[in-house]
C-alpha cells in the first residue's frame, strides 16, 4: 500500500498500546501486537536466506527486513484512524527495542501516525534519529481491581512474562483477568506496573518458571537469557538461536548465541556456540568479531574445528583479507585447477578470494577467477547465481586492469542470468555498472544507462532497503552510511553523476515536478513516452505535487529534463505521475521495439518515441502482433516434460511453475523447436493472430514466455549488448 492510499476515518479516542516494557524477544513484536489489537491479519515475514548462494539472490533485491517492515506498517496504517496514535511502552532495565521494530515505527510514523512513548527515549541503532513524542493523556494503563489475591506463580508471570499475555496461559495458572488490559480476541496486555524487577537480578524467580518456556517461544528466549546459568540449556539456546534467525530475528539470535557460549560447560558445547555466534555475526556483518575470535580447543569435534576455520575464512574474505588466506585456499585452487569438481561452497570461496585479490594483484585474480568460469561451464546444470558471481568478480578484475570491453561482456554474462526476473534494486545496479564502464563518461550509451538507473531508484520503494551493492556502488565498499537516509545519499550521488553524465543538462528551479511511480497492474499508464536511451509510461493525476526530500526532487527533476531532450512531446506532460516500467524483469526500455513490446503487453492506445507519435488502435495493433515472436523466458534454466505436464525451472530468484495440457504443449514446442512470429505461428495453430496471442500472453503471465517484437535490427541490437543465458535443458 502506498504511503499516500486513504486510511479510515477518525473514530474514538482509545488508542492502542504496544508493550515492550520488557524488551522485545520474539520477530517482529511490534506488529504483531498491533496487528492483534486491530485485527489485521499480516502476512508471512520473509525467511533469511538458507545459505551463501541464497544470498546472492537476496542481496540483489534489497534489504528483506526493511521490505517487509514498509508492508506492514501500510497494512496497519490503514487500520488506524485518519493521524492515530500508537503508545509505546517503551524497554525498561536498558531492554532491546529491536531493528525490526526502529523499522516499523519509521514507516508507521512516515504515515503520519503519532507514536507516543511512555517511559524512557528508546535506544535506536538503525533509524538515526528519534521518530518518538510525548502527549498529554496518553499513559500507561493501570492494573485493574482484582479479585483474589495472586500466588506467587501468577505474580511471577506478570512480572517476567515479555509482550502481551495468551489467553491460554492466563487459564493455565490460571489468572483472573478483570487486572489485564484485553487486546483482540485472545491476548492481554499486562499493565507495566506489574514490571517493577529488573530480570538481570532476578534470575531465581525466573528459573521457577522453566514449565512456562515450552509454550511461548519468546517467553522461552527471555527466560533462557536471563535464569542462573546453571539451568540455561546450551542446545536449547542455540536452537532458539537457530529458528530465530532463520525468522530474521538476527538481533536476539545473537543474544541467544552469545548465552550459549558463556553457560557451554565442554569443549564441544563451546564449539556448537561459537559456531551460532559467527553464523550470526556472519549475517550481521560483525567481520572483525568474527576474526578476533580464538581457535577452538583442539578437544573439540573435528567437524566443529573445521566449520569455524571456514566461517573464518568467509569473514576473512568479506573484510577483504584475502592476502591472509594464500595458505588456507591455495590447496583448494590447485585442486581445481587440476580439474577437481568442487562444492558449490568450495567455488564461491574461491571467486570471493579472486574478487578480493581484484585490486593489488589483478593477474592472480584473473587466473584464479577464469579458473572458476571454466569449472562452471564444464558443469551440465551450472547454478546460475554462481555464474553471477564469478562474472561480476571478472567484470572487476577487468575493471582494475583497464580492460572496458572485457569488463563489459563480464557484466553481460553477470546480468544475463537474472534476465527477465531483474528487481528494480537490481536494474539500478545494472546500469550504474553499464555507465561507468563506458570509455567515454559522456558517450550516449552513458546517459541512457545513468537515466534509467535514475529511473529505477526514483521508483525503488521504499529507498531504505536499497541492496547493499548499490550502496557499494556509488559510496564505496564499507562506506559509512547510515541506511534511513538511503534516500537522501544515493538521489543526491544519482543526481550528480546524470549531471557529469549530461552536460548542459539543467534542472529547473520551483514550479510542479511529477511524481514518480513503479507501474503496476493496478495503475497501469496511459501511454508510453520517451526516446532511445529511456521510456517511461505516463498517466494524468488530479493528485497534489508529492513532497520529496531536497536531493530527491532535484534527481526528479534532472531526469524530467534529460527525457525532454529524448522526446519533445515530454514537456506537456510534466504535471502527471512518470509510470517506470521495467518490461517485465529485464530494464526500462531503451529502444523502440523495447517499448513497443511493453506498449502492446500493456495493450496501451498510443506510444510516443522520440518524434514518432505510434497509433496503437486495434487494427494498427494487429500490425505489430503479428510480428511477435514468443520465446522460452530466458530465466528458464530447465523445463523438464512428462505426463501431459511441463515442469519449469527458473535459474534466479522464482520458485518452479509447472503447467498442463495445452499449456505444456506450447511450452515444449518453444523448447524443441526454432522461434517463429505470430504471421506463420498462427497457421500452424490454425488460429487468428488475436486468438495465438491471447494463448501466448496466458503463458507470458506465468513468466515462462516473453512475447518481444523482434525485428532483424533489434534482434541483432540484442545479440551485440547482451548475450542471453544458456538455453533451458530438457531435464535427463
Amino acid at each position: 500500500m502506498s504511503d499516500d492510499e486513504p486510511r479510515a476515518p477518525a473514530g474514538p479516542a482509545a488508542y492502542p498500546a504496544i508493550d515492550l516494557t520488557l524488551g522485545a524477544w520474539r520477530p517482529w513484536e511490534a506488529a504483531t501486537q498491533l496487528a492483534a489489537a486491530l485485527g489485521v491479519a499480516l502476512p508471512d515475514a520473509p525467511l533469511m536466506p538458507a545459505s551463501p548462494l541464497d544470498e546472492i539472490d537476496a542481496g540483489a533485491v534489497g534489504e528483506a527486513t526493511v521490505f517487509h517492515a514498509h508492508a506492514v506498517a501500510g497494512l496497519l496504517s490503514a487500520a488506524l484512524p485518519q493521524n492515530g496514535i500508537v503508545a509505546i511502552l517503551t524497554p525498561r532495565f536498558g531492554l532491546p527495542l529491536r531493528r525490526d521494530n526502529e523499522w516499523l515505527f519509521l514507516f508507521l510514523k512516515r504515515r503520519s501516525i503519532s507514536l507516543a512513548i511512555v517511559g524512557d527515549e528508546p535506544v535506536t541503532t538503525v533509524i538515526g534519529r528519534s521518530l518518538f513524542e510525548r502527549r498529554a493523556g496518553v499513559v500507561a494503563p493501570a492494573p485493574g481491581e482484582r479479585l483474589l489475591p495472586l500466588t506467587a506463580e501468577q505474580e511471577r508471570l506478570l512480572r517476567f512474562f515479555p509482550g502481551l499475555l495468551p489467553r491460554s496461559l492466563v487459564g493455565a495458572i490460571p489468572i483472573d483477568d478483570t487486572g489485564l488490559v484485553a487486546v483482540g480476541a485472545d491476548r492481554f496486555l499486562i499493565p507495566p506496573a506489574w514490571r517493577d524487577d529488573d530480570p538481570r537480578t532476578a534470575a531465581p524467580e525466573i528459573d521457577a518458571m522453566a514449565a512456562i518456556e515450552t509454550s511461548d517461544e519468546g517467553f522461552a528466549a527471555f527466560a533462557e537469557c536471563h535464569c542462573t546459568a546453571h539451568f540455561a540449556d546450551g542446545a536449547r539456546l542455540c536452537d532458539l538461536s537457530r529458528r530465530l534467525e532463520t525468522a530474521g530475528a538476527l538481533e536476539i539470535a545473537a543474544d541467544l548465541a552469545e548465552r550459549a557460549r558463556q553457560v557451554a560447560r565442554d569443549p564441544a558445547e563451546r564449539a556448537a556456540a561459537d559456531i551460532r555466534r559467527q553464523k550470526v555475526r556472519l549475517r550481521l556483518g560483525r567481520f572483525d568479531d568474527m576474526l578476533a575470535m580464538p581457535p577452538p580447543s583442539r578437544r573439540a569435534p573435528e567437524p566443529d574445528r573445521e566449520c569455524l576455520a571456514r566461517l573464518k575464512l568467509r569473514a576473512a574474505l568479506a573484510a577483504g583479507r584475502s592476502a591472509e588466506l594464500d595458505a588456507d585456499l591455495g590447496p583448494l585452487a590447485d585442486r581445481l585447477a587440476g580439474g577437481e569438481p568442487l562444492a558449490a561452497d568450495d567455488l564461491l570461496l574461491l571467486d570471493a578470494h579472486a574478487a578480493a585479490l581484484a585490486t593489488d594483484a589483478a593477474d592472480r585474480a584473473l587466473t584464479l577467477a577464469e579458473t572458476v568460469r571454466d569449472a562452471l561451464d564444464r558443469q551440465p546444470d551450472t547454478d546460475r547465481r554462481l555464474v553471477h558471481h564469478n562474472a561480476m568478480t571478472l567484470a572487476r578484475i577487468h575493471e582494475a586492469q583497464g580492460d572496458r570491453d572485457r569488463q563489459r561482456d563480464a557484466l553481460d554474462r553477470a546480468f544475463a542470468t537474472a534476465h527477465g526476473l531483474r528487481s528494480l534494486g537490481e536494474i539500478v545496479e545494472m546500469n550504474i555498472l553499464r555507465a561507468t564502464a563506458e570509455l567515454e563518461p559522456t558517450a550516449p550509451a552513458a546517459q541512457g544507462a545513468w537515466l534509467r538507473a535514475a529511473l529505477a531508484w526514483l521508483a525503488f520503494v521504499p529507498p531504505e532497503a536499497a541492496p547493499r551493492s548499490v550502496v557499494d556502488l556509488l559510496f564505496g565498499v564499507g562506506a559509512d552510511t547510515v541506511r534511513a537516509r538511503l534516500d537522501i545519499d544515493i538521489s543526491e550521488a544519482l543526481a550528480d553523476r546524470m549531471t557529469a553524465a549530461w552536460p548542459g543538462l539543467t534542472a529547473s528551479v520551483g514550479g510542479e515536478y511529477p511524481a514518480i511511480r513503479a507501474a503496476s497492474a493496478l495503475a497501469p499508464p496511459q501511454r508510453l513516452v520517451g526516446g532511445p536511451g529511456a521510456v517511461i509510461g505516463w498517466s494524468a493525476s488530479d493528485d497534489a505535487t508529492p513532497v520529496y526530500v531536497r536531493p530527491r526532487v532535484r534527481l526528479v527533476r534532472l531526469v524530467e529534463a534529460a527525457l525532454a531532450t529524448l522526446c519533445p512531446a515530454l514537456p506537456g506532460l510534466a504535471r502527471g505521475v512518470f509510470l517506470v516500467e521495467d518490461n517485465a524483469g529485464v530494464d526500462i526500455p531503451a529502444t523502440r521495439d523495447e517499448a513497443l513490446s511493453v506498449a502492446l503487453r500493456l495493450r496501451l492506445p498510443e506510444l510516443v518515441f522520440g518524434a514518432e507519435r505510434i497509433s496503437l488502435d486495434p487494427e494498427s495493433r494487429m500490425k505489430h502482433v503479428t510480428g511477435i515472436v514468443p520465446r522460452l523466458a530466458p530465466s528458464l534454466s530447465v523445463v523438464d516434460g512428462s505426463d501431459g505436464k511441463a515442469v519449469c525451472r527458473f535459474g534466479r530468484h522464482r520458485p518452479d511453475v509447472t503447467v498442463e495440457g495445452v499449456r505444456a504443449e506450447l511450452v515444449l514446442r518453444l523448447r524443441d523447436e526454432p522461434a517463429m512470429s505470430f504471421g506463420p505461428l498462427r497457421v500452424v495453430h490454425g488460429k487468428t493472430v488475436a486468438e495465438t496471442e491471447m494463448l501466448y500472453r496466458d503463458l507470458e503471465l506465468l513468466g515462462v514466455v516473453r512475447l518481444d517484437v523482434r525485428t532483424a535490427e533489434a534482434a541483432v541490437s540484442q545479440e551485440a549488448t547482451e548475450p542471453p543465458p544458456p538455453e533451458p535443458k530438457e531435464e535427463a
